[in-house]
């Protein structure tokens, strides 16, 4: 199992509940009933998952079950090299992948909350939202900074270029569960990366806490403050370095002949 299948689809049915999606609401609930009949009847296997926040989270659910965490191996070539030096350094800054299903509600995570200075940041830093709803966050962003230096891309040809000239990337997730494979790419790479919480649902708190927001106004508070600066990229490292000696192919055999064989 790559997640907690029962907390990402209660996820999922949550965000297409708050957008009046009631049909597809009422599809994940048929999802989730299934799902858990499958899980409870099936108590003679070994259930394997990526994540230990994840099998912590179903271990809750089916106390009687035998699960297991498996560190699935890098995806990625790890950079060895340490991220950018100062957050003055940001030139371009891409809201990745966002999806309706998936991302908050682009205006109560945009909307200004208090009165950061944006001026500075704005004359310098161009900004992307990525994904099949960047359109909608691009008119949220125009609506409430009127920012002449930010774009929607929905659809990159050449991911690898796209994700080069990146320098700080932002996953404002509402949905889904285990580790993401944008986060893995991001560290690997040695970009900057923030989120809210569930962007890095299945890793250590203690590796992503300096790397948590709940609104655009966290992101300018972080960089633009050195100190919060240096600990976002402190936490980058830790959390490379955590997980290319966690998620190696030995790891991942070792599991599976342990528990299989």
């Amino acid at each position: 199992m790559p997640d907690d299948s029962i907390r990402s689809i209660t996820s999922v049915s949550k965000v297409r509940y708050e957008n009046k999606k009631i049909l597809k609401w009422l599809f994940q609930n048929i999802r989730l009933i299934i799902t858990k009949n499958i899980i409870s009847l099936k108590k003679d296997v070994v259930y394997l998952t990526v994540s230990k926040d994840d099998q912590w989270s179903l271990q809750s659910k089916f106390p009687k079950h035998k699960i297991v965490y498996i560190p699935h191996p890098i995806q990625s070539a790890s950079n060895k090299e340490d991220v950018l030096d100062r957050c003055e350094n940001i030139s371009t800054i891409c809201f990745m992948n966002l999806q309706e299903h998936y991302s908050v509600n682009p205006s109560a995570f945009i909307r200004p909350k208090t009165k950061v200075n944006l001026n500075d940041l704005h004359n310098k830093v161009n900004i992307i939202f990525h994904g099949s709803y960047s359109q909608a966050w691009y008119g949220k962003y125009m609506y409430y900074y009127g920012k002449a230096n930010c774009k929607a891309v929905r659809y990159v040809e050449d991911f690898e270029q796209f994700y080069n000239n990146i320098d700080l990337i932002i996953l404002p997730l509402a949905a889904g569960a285990g580790i993401k494979n944008i986060v893995l790419n991001s560290v690997y790479r040695n970009k900057l990366i923030l989120g809210t919480e569930e962007a890095f649902s299945g890793i250590p708190k203690e590796f992503t806490r300096k790397l948590i927001i709940d609104s655009n106004d966290d992101i300018l508070t972080k960089i633009n403050s050195e100190v919060e600066c240096l600990a976002i990229k402190e936490s980058c490292n830790i959390l490379r370095d955590y997980l290319v000696v966690e998620h190696t192919e030995k790891a991942f055999m070792d599991t599976i002949f342990k528990n299989i064989i």
